[in-house]
């Protein structure tokens, strides 16, 4: 994780708690929205590059939800209001 210091980018030691990390993806994704009218200003191969990436987070976001809900019916059964199997 880099953080800056003395205006030299250094690595932190640590990766900070899912709560800091989802309020800097927050804020980087804040940050490129402002900007979107300057996005031709970029060269095509980043722009490229970019939008692919953007898509493969928006791909694993999907995915992640998609488990955690699979994992969460998994714990509290099955939606009819039963208990967990055998319960």
């Amino acid at each position: 994780m880099p953080c800056y210091a003395d205006n030299v980018m250094r690595w932190l030691s640590f990766i900070p708690g899912k709560t800091t990390l989802v309020l800097l993806f927050k804020a980087a994704k804040r940050r490129v929205t402002e900007q979107t009218d300057d996005v031709a200003e970029l060269q095509n191969a980043r722009i490229v590059s970019a939008t692919e990436e953007l898509n493969q987070i928006a791909d694993d976001v999907r995915d992640a939800r998609a488990t955690s809900e699979r994992t969460l019916s998994t714990v509290r059964g099955p939606e009819t209001g039963g208990d967990l199997p055998g319960k």
